[in-house]
């Protein structure tokens, strides 16, 4: 209890700098102080969380992997390494991805899916591939390398995946650990929006803020999704 108290106010002291910092153009340091939100978590749920989820796991290191080596980017100097550190800490975040995507599917039931939610099924896959298109047609100008578009392009795809399983597990289980999963990936689903946005469209700071917002956001509702038992209904939160 009292670790996850430490550790907790630290990971809110981490956002809050990073926001600070972000607010006052400090960006490079603001990235820095982010870029230990992810490994805080992974702390976080090594110490308190019993008995630990093997693919929620291996999410999180592979997450924090990339998380916190983006300090090299501070001194790469040639393109061919920048191509380099790109593809490996984006394969890192997409393998990251498909393990808890794995996961999640472990857990639901494709027949019941297919006979009970159909329609929301049909409608999921129409909005994907919607925001595919319009997430593709605003990347696909500043990537003229085609390896590293395709990788851009995975990244979205597993990315909204996992927000599809999510949210289909909630309509199938429908408890609190579902609930939590699904709005850690909707969390991380926007914040992955507005970095696109603050990078390909327009550098407003307000978008970079709000993504670093709901980053944080996204792995506190993952860490309660990884400490809550399924036994704990949707009724009980609630009540």
């Amino acid at each position: 209890m009292k670790n996850a108290k430490v550790l907790g106010a630290l990971i809110l002291s981490l956002v809050v700098v990073s926001v600070v910092l972000d607010f006052c153009q400090e960006y490079v340091f603001s990235r820095l102080v982010k870029s230990v939100i992810a490994p805080a978590f992974l702390l976080l749920y090594w110490l308190t969380v019993t008995p630990k989820n093997k693919y929620f796991t291996w999410f999180l290191i592979l997450f924090s992997i990339p998380e916190i080596t983006s300090f090299t980017e501070l001194f790469i100097e040639t393109n061919a390494d920048m191509y380099l550190y790109y593809t490996f800490g984006n394969i890192l975040y997409i393998l990251a991805y498909i393990v808890l995507f794995y996961g999640v599917c472990r857990d639901l039931n494709f027949s019941k899916i297919l006979k009970s939610y159909k329609p929301h099924l049909i409608v999921l896959i129409l909005l994907n591939l919607y925001i595919m298109y319009v997430l593709l047609t605003i990347v696909q100008p500043k990537f003229p390398e085609l390896h590293m578009l395709l990788i851009e392009v995975i990244y979205n795809i597993v990315m909204l995946l996992l927000l599809t399983a999510s949210l289909l597990l909630y309509f199938s289980k429908d408890n609190k650990k579902a609930l939590f999963l699904f709005f850690g990936s909707l969390c991380i689903v926007f914040s992955e929006v507005l970095q696109i946005a603050y990078f390909y469209i327009s550098e407003r700071d307000g978008f970079n803020i709000v993504s670093i917002i709901l980053f944080s956001m996204a792995f506190c509702f993952y860490y309660f999704y990884a400490k809550t038992k399924n036994e704990d209904t949707f009724k009980l939160l609630v009540e």
